[in-house]
């Protein structure tokens, strides 16, 4: 099956861990863990570089991450990136020192937009995952403070069964913070995390609820690690519409459905492009195959070229129910939890429970032409 316009490959979002500081207390994931050394850390001149060769790539943003506020150089690099045209975004964890001048000088200095994680709609379930005590209330006044000056905000929320049930009011939450996306992640489970994984059918009543959420909510969602939300919303959209059809006009035309359903444009979530704070390359934040060093290498050469890269994205390698799926070149399924649960990347993704063979391929084909 071809990809269409529609689903073509889009510029990246890259995320760089311009700093690591993590001490394993937090569920937040990183592709090699929490013990990492930071002695290969760039240095500002690296960075600089590096900033230069994220440019290669023209992506749609650059999002600053891990512990950006530990990182001396953050305004300067700021500065340099909004000089070379690069849209960039800063993810900032809540601390005490995250003052409403910081806010100013993080808007002096370029940045586009600030991101937090917010894991939950209380103050009790959101400390605890994030493993830092008060972080849910500084999260929310750094929000406030932020939209205040004006800047963007986006919301990053993992999920996983001890949150199902605050995904509703979270949502109520952020529309009244106004902020611009809310991306959520999927699971993928891994050695230091002890939250529980939500099954298949739970993973698909969370996507008729943002289904629902995102036709009355003003910001944008996306989910990471969660492409059969892409079939998902195909599947709703087929059922609506030719329930549509079969109401307002004779049932003799449904048999023409192929003819009478023209998919509306959809956007899915871009690429994530993963540097390490020691300059590995993931796609991703959660595959811990790296396709390379920045410290070896150029980025446009591994991110375009990395024989990794290049099987993790190849929808025909793809083995078991994925492999069969008529629906695998707009979703196919989250590689990394197929490694972390299968042990195989190009397995299927044990959270969709998505048969195939519901449809042709020819004639999913036809509705992305």
């Amino acid at each position: 099956m071809e990809r269409t316009a529609a689903y073509s490959v889009k510029p990246p979002v890259v995320v760089w861990e311009c700093h690591h500081i993590c001490d394993g207390s937090c569920h937040h994931q990183r592709p090699e863990g929490h013990s990492v050394s930071r002695e290969r850390e760039f240095s500002t001149y690296e960075a600089h570089l590096l900033i230069q060769e994220i440019l290669t790539l023209s992506p749609e943003r650059l999002i600053f991450g891990g512990d950006t506020q530990g990182r001396k150089d953050l305004y300067q690099l700021l500065d340099l990136s909004r000089r070379r045209g690069l849209r960039a975004w800063v993810s900032l964890r809540p601390g005490r020192d995250l003052t409403p001048a910081v806010i100013d000088h993080l808007v002096d200095s370029g940045a586009a937009g600030l991101l937090f994680h917010i894991d939950a709609a209380t103050s009790e379930l959101h400390d605890s995952i994030s493993g830092v005590e008060g972080s849910f209330d500084l999260t929310l006044d750094a929000i406030v403070n932020a939209r205040i000056k004006g800047l963007p905000v986006d919301v990053v929320t993992g999920v996983w069964r001890q949150n199902f049930s605050q995904i509703e009011p979270l949502a109520e939450m952020l529309e009244d913070l106004n902020v611009q996306r809310w991306t959520l992640y999927l699971p993928v489970p891994s050695s230091f995390e002890p939250l529980d994984l939500p099954t298949p059918r739970e993973t698909e009543e969370l996507f008729q609820l943002l289904s629902r959420i995102d036709e009355s909510s003003s910001f944008s969602i996306e989910l990471q690690e969660g492409r059969h939300f892409d079939r998902f919303r195909i599947q709703h959209w087929m059922k609506e519409k030719k329930r549509w059809i079969i109401e307002h006009f004779d049932p003799a035309v449904t048999e023409s459905l192929e003819q009478l359903l023209a998919l509306p444009a959809h956007a899915s979530a871009p690429e994530t492009v993963f540097i390490s704070h020691v300059g590995e390359v993931y796609l991703g934040m959660r595959m811990p195959y790296t396709g390379g060093n920045l410290h070896f290498e150029s980025l446009e050469t591994t991110y375009h070229s990395s024989p990794v890269f290049q099987m993790l994205r190849d929808r025909d390698l793809l083995r078991g129910k994925c492999g069969e799926c008529e629906f695998r070149q707009i979703c196919g399924g989250s590689r990394a939890r197929a490694y972390a649960m299968r042990s195989d990347p190009m397995e299927s993704d044990p959270l969709c429970i998505y048969q195939p063979g519901r449809l042709s391929e020819e004639w999913v084909a036809a509705l992305l032409r």
